[in-house]
């Protein structure tokens, strides 16, 4: 995670909840789940996901990481945008124990 903040804070569009016809937005179920994850962490003892990530990276200057471990992220001359996909197996356990898989 580290890895990624150079990249600025966006934001989310907003949509209409169905059932109350308020706006809510990507960022305020993300606030949600922060606020209720300490009660959740006693609850939940251990569980196994498939884990999909998908991402966009538009690459406006390059930081130090991507100059100096040009390994890290092979980047083609001229070209500022790239799509990123991660497909995972992930098990947690608690307390604070993820073991993933990257399988692609």
């Amino acid at each position: 995670m580290c890895l990624f903040s150079f990249i600025p804070k966006g934001a989310a569009n907003l949509v209409l909840n169905p059932y109350t016809s308020q706006e809510i937005s990507a960022d305020s179920i993300i606030e949600r789940v922060m606020t209720f994850a300490p009660s959740y962490e006693s609850i939940v003892s251990d569980y196994r996901a498939n884990l999909y990530i998908k991402g966009k990276m538009n690459i406006q200057k390059k930081n130090f990481i991507l100059r100096y471990v040009p390994s890290m992220f092979r980047l083609q001359k001229g070209v500022r945008e790239y799509l990123l996909e991660t497909y995972s197996d992930l098990h947690y356990t608690a307390p604070n124990i993820y073991d993933q898989k990257v399988k692609a």
